[in-house]
């Protein structure tokens, strides 16, 4: 039980607890998946900076 949820004893605070941690792992997993289909997929990660001519 988080502190919160234990002192007020609503289940509520449980509830929206387990619903920030799944969208926080959602965020995780999307900014993984689209580091990876940039960096390796792509190869556009890790280029070197354009050179701007004088």
């Amino acid at each position: 039980m988080w502190p919160v949820a234990a002192h007020t004893h609503l289940a509520a605070f449980d509830a929206m607890a387990v619903a920030g941690y799944a969208l926080l792992v959602a965020t995780w997993t999307i900014v993984a998946a689209r580091t990876f289909h940039g960096s390796i997929l792509q190869g556009t990660l890790f280029q070197k900076p354009a050179t701007i001519a004088p």
